[in-house]
């Protein structure tokens, strides 16, 4: 419990901090940008995260916790939500295999429509003269033109 704690003050302490060295106009300005579809992503990550909670909350029985330690070395969470989803599905008397392949095609999904944005976003940045995505672009044109 006193674990938990001290992750849950480190975690708003570094939001908290994140917040200060980027600035709250320049948030603001950004979800002002998004608009109500920054609430939109907010509801569907919150069913998300809440549905994955009551799925381990009936996966592992409260008698045998899971210890924190084996949850920690997980990069990307490699395995959590294949792994999840086999044992959703063998608690469900379905096949556990299918739980797993699920996993795999969310993940490529996930993959998939990763990598089209990058491509879209190549694509723009080529599509754009002296869009490199720094102000040296910027500071090169002005000084060719002789302007300072």
């Amino acid at each position: 419990m006193k674990l938990e704690r001290l992750a849950l003050i480190a975690g708003v302490g570094l939001f908290l901090w994140l917040l200060h060295r980027i600035g709250l106009a320049a948030v603001w300005s950004s979800l002002a940008r998004i608009g109500w579809g920054f609430a939109a992503i907010l509801l569907l990550e919150s069913v998300v995260v809440l549905s994955t909670t009551l799925a381990w909350r009936q996966t592992v029985p409260p008698d045998r916790p899971v210890a924190l330690r084996s949850l920690l070395a997980m990069p990307a969470r490699a395995g959590v939500p294949e792994g999840g989803l086999y044992a959703i599905f063998g608690a469900l008397g379905l096949n556990p295999v299918n739980g797993f392949s699920l996993g795999l095609a969310r993940r490529l999904r996930e993959l998939s429509w990763g990598l089209l944005g990058l491509g879209v976003l190549a694509y723009l940045r080529r599509s754009k003269p002296g869009a490199d995505g720094s102000a040296r672009a910027e500071e090169r044109a002005m000084a060719a033109s002789g302007e300072r």
